[in-house]
């Protein structure tokens, strides 16, 4: 019993450090992904000092979600990343919402509250506040994002697994 539990704390331990399963890979594997852990460690401390923050919104009324999706896909990305990266944006990641299904809980009865979430990361904060003010940047967001409902979260990045 103390050796299952040993071995739980010990793979646990592993884990943490993002060596996840390296237990069961033997030495080659430990080594491989301590490596990968390693180098996804560095990758973080190199961002340390970026500008990260979620915008979680919804579509503008009278939008469908089909409408919604497709411009914030197919314009609003194009339109973010001509005006963004010159300043200094590094990444920007969509989260648009999917149908809801098996699995997900605390989803209100009419679905979900919001239709989509932004990640973006930037080299500065200030970086960051110049693009938020460019006309290019706010009259298209203006096109499908409903600004009343709108919020954003200043985050940092945590990884858990792997």
């Amino acid at each position: 019993m103390s050796s299952t539990l040993e071995t739980t704390e010990n793979t646990a331990a592993i884990s943490r450090r993002g060596i996840l399963g390296a237990a069961s890979l033997g030495g080659l594997g430990v080594l491989i992904s301590a490596a990968a852990g390693a180098s996804a460690a560095r990758a973080q401390a190199d961002r340390a000092d970026t500008y990260l923050c979620a915008y979680v919104f919804r579509r503008k009324p009278g939008m469908t979600l089909e409408e919604f999706i497709d411009y914030y896909e197919n314009r609003h990305s194009p339109a973010m990343i001509s005006a963004a990266v010159p300043h200094g944006m590094i990444r920007y990641v969509h989260y648009p919402v999917r149908p809801v299904g098996p699995g997900d809980l605390f989803v209100p009865k009419d679905g979900p509250a919001f239709d989509a979430i932004s990640i973006y990361e930037f080299d500065t904060a200030e970086n960051a506040a110049l693009v938020w003010q460019l006309p290019a940047v706010a009259e298209d967001s203006a096109k499908f994002i409903d600004f009343e409902t709108m919020i954003m979260l200043p985050i940092y990045e945590s990884p858990v697994f792997p």
